[in-house]
């Protein structure tokens, strides 16, 4: 998640929606969450334990987007 496309899943894509506007990581074994909103390049990232409130009530999510042009829409093999 903190390698942008295409070493990693973080997309910035926003104009032709592909772009990375929450992630999650589970940690099963220690009942917890990782999780960013936006890009957890450009943005914070929190971790909570099951049960527990958020950190905050609202917060600014920085959004930027990048053309990753014709090569984007071709298939990784």
């Amino acid at each position: 998640m903190l390698e942008e496309y295409p070493n990693g899943i973080t997309l910035h894509n926003f104009e032709e929606n592909f772009g990375t506007v929450h992630s999650i990581l589970f940690n099963l074994n220690e009942k917890q969450l990782e999780f960013s909103f936006g890009s957890p390049i450009n943005n914070k990232t929190y971790k909570i334990k099951a049960g527990e409130n958020l950190p905050f009530n609202e917060l600014e999510v920085l959004i930027k987007h990048h053309n990753y042009g014709l090569d984007f829409w071709r298939l990784v093999k």
